[in-house]
């Protein structure tokens, strides 16, 4: 008899859901918190590449959701586009900073 049967096993951290892309979007366009000129979407072209654009700038009628991977937010407002920012939500490391925000 399997002493372990019917006994709950943690859950590991990596097993979690995260949120759809869809979410993150809606979130960083009408949360009164969040600045959206300071978030930027990454991307999954199939010709080019891993493609960013700021969120305002963002065209969700051609460029599908699942295609999504990341979610950046400038580190200071007055770092132009090209300056170094932060992760906020990636999809292949299940990052989610903006979840419980």
């Amino acid at each position: 008899i399997n002493a372990e049967y019917g006994k709950e096993k943690p859950v590991p951290p990596q097993a979690t859901s995260l949120r759809p892309a869809d979410q993150v979007y809606k979130q960083v366009l009408f949360d009164g918190r969040l600045e959206i000129n300071d978030f930027f979407v990454v991307w999954d072209d199939r010709f080019l590449g891993h493609l960013e654009k700021p969120v305002a700038a963002f065209d969700t009628d051609n460029i599908p959701f699942h295609r999504i991977r990341q979610f950046r937010r400038r580190r200071s407002p007055d770092d132009d586009d090209d300056a170094e920012k932060d992760v906020v939500w990636d999809r292949n490391a299940r990052i989610d900073v903006l979840k419980n925000k």
